[in-house]
């Protein structure tokens, strides 16, 4: 593998990782920037009659883009100090020096090289009617960036610390985030990753003591929702993970035409109606029955 190639993988291995970590803050897991603000002091609950303290968070950002652009954020900052100071550190690419580097950072420590400081007036960032704050910050790879824009010369995975000061520069609560950075399409070095999309196809269990099989009508409408799905998006192949209960569901689907075309588009994955230990089940030397069950579709 090239040096040139070899970058380009590690590049896109660590922005596939940061681009997680975005989104899985997006939807409120644990992980920098989904603790979305700071430190365990300011999360702290309130105690009745004292003033919360301050407490910086991440609500929104832009989750990537190319060489050029505007990164944006939404901010929350709760109880601010008199005078308080947004403080925004943009520190140099972490993902040519692969995953293992950017993994290093989540704790929000050892972030690599400043590359750049913009220190703003908490009153001077817009603000919606509920006090969320904006922030906007141009992009520039092959130029000067306007005023307030950062300029991120190349692909990958830049950290981004932001800092809730008071007046005086005295830091109160803080966060890191990524500013993640696309190659151009048109870039000679580009080899983009092959990704799947795994879509767990689950329905509730319906095989009854006697063997026969009833789904409750609420499940089928819920399978063929997850159906219409898949099949309104067939430039988009999906890999579905199905149980028993959901095939038996699809099979009495009236939508027949969705059914097809999420065959034609789809991996299906098919597992048992019980969950098994296969580990302990070889152990126990019962590799010829446990054979004959998925043969026998059990």
């Amino acid at each position: 593998m090239s040096a040139a190639r070899r970058r380009t993988h590690l590049v896109h291995s660590s922005v596939v990782a940061a681009v997680v970590v975005l989104v899985v803050a997006t939807f409120g897991f644990a992980l920098a920037p989904g603790d979305a603000g700071g430190s365990a002091a300011a999360a702290a609950t309130a105690v009745p009659g004292q003033t919360p303290a301050p407490h910086l968070r991440l609500l929104e950002q832009t989750p990537y883009l190319g060489p050029d652009g505007v990164f944006s954020m939404r901010l929350a900052v709760d109880s601010p100090p008199a005078g308080a100071q947004i403080v925004f550190r943009q520190h140099a690419d972490v993902a040519s020096s692969g995953r293992d580097r950017f993994t290093e950072t989540l704790a929000g420590d050892d972030l690599g090289r400043l590359d750049r400081t913009i220190r703003v007036s908490l009153d001077q960032l817009p603000a919606d009617a509920s006090g969320i704050r904006a922030a906007s910050f141009p992009i520039a790879a092959d130029r000067v960036p306007p005023f307030g824009g950062l300029q991120l010369t190349g692909p990958g995975v830049y950290p981004l610390s932001v800092t809730l000061e008071t007046a005086d520069g005295a830091d109160v609560d803080r966060f890191t985030t990524y500013i993640v950075i696309f190659p151009a399409d048109d870039d000679p070095d580009a080899a983009w990753l092959t990704a799947g999309v795994v879509v767990p196809a689950r329905a509730a269990p319906a095989l009854q003591p006697g063997g026969e099989v009833q789904i409750p009508q609420a499940e089928r409408d819920r399978v063929e929702g997850i159906v219409r799905a898949v099949a309104a998006h067939p430039e988009s192949p999906v890999t579905l993970v199905a149980t028993p209960e959901f095939l038996a569901a699809l099979a009495d689907s009236d939508d027949e035409d969705s059914v097809r075309a999420v065959g034609d588009a789809t991996d299906l994955v098919v597992g048992t109606y019980v969950d098994l230990q296969l580990g302990a089940w070889l152990d126990e030397g019962l590799r010829d029955e446990l054979t004959r069950q998925f043969m026998a579709g059990a």
